[in-house]
């Protein structure tokens, strides 16, 4: 009996060693999203983790890693049982990105940058940041409203996940709407989306 228990516990290691192996490339994948996408969303969206694990990594395999966040370097680490470790770190006007390594190979970034230009406070909307002025000529507000609650999840529930929703009408924010946790002034990761529409939009601006 116990020679057979034995056998089933060898057998049991060798496939749990295979399956590792086999996974190895997705888990490091999954470890490094999970890691730059919590690093973002703790540093620059000023989230908390528990926050990020439960919207955005509450899926499989994500939902498995091990995350620690580092608040003192600003490092975020995922882990797979230890294994397939990646840690995305924070850089003060870069954002945070995979490294590897203490210190990324030993890259040094430059300590002077361009200042940034931000928006007026004089100017309204789009072009400043002073009160918004929202249309009302030719909008439809009942369904404009229709449109956002089916948009947003119900409360206590995240399957839509909409995070922001915003409607512009001859240059006029007419309505805006944001989930629990976010406002006006959270940064949100976009992807490729953010870029496309970015690229679309100053093409038009060109072209004029």
């Amino acid at each position: 009996m116990a020679r057979k228990f034995l056998y089933v516990l060898i057998a049991l290691i060798i496939l749990l060693l295979i399956g590792i192996l086999l996974l190895g490339p997705q888990l490091r994948v999954a470890n490094a999203y999970a890691a730059k996408k919590s690093c973002s969303c703790i540093y620059i969206s000023k989230r908390p983790l528990s926050s990020v694990k439960e919207q955005d990594l509450s899926f499989f395999p994500l939902n498995i890693l091990k995350l620690r966040n580092d608040s003192k370097r600003k490092k975020v680490v995922s882990s797979f049982f230890g294994l397939f470790k990646a840690k995305a770190q924070y850089k003060e006007g870069l954002g945070c990105s995979i490294i590897h390594g203490k210190d990324d190979y030993g890259i040094r970034f430059i300590t002077e940058r361009p200042t940034a230009k931000y928006l007026s406070d004089s100017l309204p909307w789009p072009y400043g940041k002073s009160e918004v002025k929202h249309s009302l000529t030719g909008v439809g507000f009942n369904q404009l409203e229709k449109g956002f609650n089916m948009a947003f999840d119900k409360e206590g529930e995240w399957k839509k996940k909409t995070r922001a929703l915003l409607v512009v009408h001859k240059d006029s924010l007419v309505m805006e709407q944001y989930s629990e946790g976010f406002d006006k002034n959270t940064p949100i990761l976009g992807w490729s989306m953010t870029k496309s529409i970015t690229n679309a939009l100053i093409g038009i601006l060109v072209k004029q």
